[in-house]
């Protein structure tokens, strides 16, 4: 239930956006909030605290956000407030970043590495990825120190794993079916 509803949120957002040809603009404003969001779990407790009424709500949020943000945001989260959705604000900004990058073009490309990618790889690999895929790419960075070393790469729901974690899980598939045909 939760994601229809954000879907619709997120859905009236962009339709605003596309109407009044400032979706850049609108993207970049959810990206920046959303970030926050995310890494300030207070707002989250803040906003989704019974005790705390709509008006103080949306007098917090307009503090915060008055005159760095446009009005659509500033809509969106009144509406969002109005009707009780504060816990969904993160699956609306989400949302929202989605269908933008779904009407730009651009595939989210989840890249996962045993530490953090340097500027250089990071660019070299968008640039494959991008030229392998004749579109633009969002990446996603995962860290996963259990895959040794290597990258697992996915988009569309299609997967390339280059990691040491993978190459020993087939040497040791390979190694059981030898066994099998065998008979060790």
């Amino acid at each position: 239930m939760a994601s229809v509803v954000s879907s619709k949120y997120a859905q009236a957002l962009f339709e605003i956006c596309v109407e009044n040809e400032n979706t850049d603009k609108i993207y970049n404003e959810v990206f920046e909030i959303q970030k926050l969001y995310e890494e300030n779990k207070d707002y989250n407790s803040i906003l989704t605290n019974p005790k705390i009424n709509k008006q103080e709500k949306m007098e917090l949020i307009t503090s915060l956000l008055k005159g760095k943000v446009s009005d659509d945001i500033l809509g969106l989260f009144s509406a969002i407030i109005a009707k009780n959705r504060e816990k969904l604000i993160n699956e609306i900004l989400l949302k929202f970043l989605d269908l933008i990058d779904e009407h730009n073009g651009v595939k989210a490309c989840t890249v996962v590495s045993s530490m953090g990618l340097s500027d250089v790889q990071r660019s070299k690999l968008i640039i494959r990825v991008e030229k392998l895929l004749d579109k633009r790419i969002k990446l996603i960075e995962k860290i996963d120190e259990s895959i040794i070393g290597g990258l697992y790469i996915e988009v569309d729901g299609k997967a390339l794993d280059g990691t040491v974690t993978g190459r020993l899980e087939k040497l040791r598939k390979q190694f059981s079916l030898l066994e099998l045909k065998e008979g060790v």
